[in-house]
């Protein structure tokens, strides 16, 4: 399978069958360093940060073109979303291939823009992922839009985090997101971070560990 993607990876010494593998997405104008960092949280997991071919500037990558009508309305083509979609479809089954995975789970952590469409790969590709963790993300119509199999969702789960002071995408997204979630019989965990901005800080990565367990 070809893979389009340019990444950062870290191997575990000791890797065992707790070891889980990770694929991290970043947000816009930023690029797989950022994300990377965080491997550091996940000693004895295979990480794998990814850069998307969007390019803003030199080192600076989003995932779909986006603007907005008002800060709460995002407007994007959606034909650029599925053109993702088959890329990161391609780039899962890669990794399976590259580095033997085949009867392994696979976890998402993305955050923002990325975290978004984690949703609709939940969605729309269950049998490809185990767990999602989304960062600070919100519903696009299309994936509220999908018919969900409840039977597909057996042992998954969703960590949903927000901040009460995030400027980019409003606190009230969060309702519809636990609604989506819902619907596939999963109840996720939600943590709301008082006076926490559109970032990642140390506490909500705490948090992430505890999830994974």
């Amino acid at each position: 399978m070809q893979n389009k993607f340019s990444y950062l990876k870290k191997i575990p010494k000791n890797p065992n069958d707790k070891s889980k593998i990770i694929i991290m997405l970043h947000w816009v104008r930023s690029n797989a360093d950022n994300m990377f960092k965080l491997s550091e949280y996940f000693e004895n997991d295979y990480v794998f940060s990814l850069n998307w071919l969007y390019d803003f500037w030199a080192n600076s990558y989003a995932w779909y073109n986006m603007t907005y009508v008002d800060w709460r309305i995002p407007v994007y083509n959606w034909v650029e979303v599925e053109i993702w979609y088959k890329y990161i479809l391609d780039f899962i089954e890669y990794l399976k291939k590259e580095y033997d995975f085949w009867d392994r789970e696979i976890y998402l952590l993305w955050f923002s823009q990325w975290s978004n469409m984690s949703y609709y790969l939940y969605g729309k590709s269950p049998e490809l992922i185990s767990w999602i963790i989304a960062l600070s993300g919100r519903l696009l119509k299309e994936t509220a839009a999908l018919n969900i199999n409840k039977e597909l969702y057996n042992n998954k789960k969703v960590f949903i985090w927000h901040g009460t002071s995030d400027d980019i995408i409003p606190i009230s997204v969060v309702a519809d997101l636990e609604k989506y979630v819902n619907k596939s019989g999963v109840s996720p965990v939600i943590k709301i971070y008082e006076n926490m901005p559109h970032t990642i800080i140390k506490g909500e990565m705490r948090d992430v560990v505890e999830f994974l367990g």
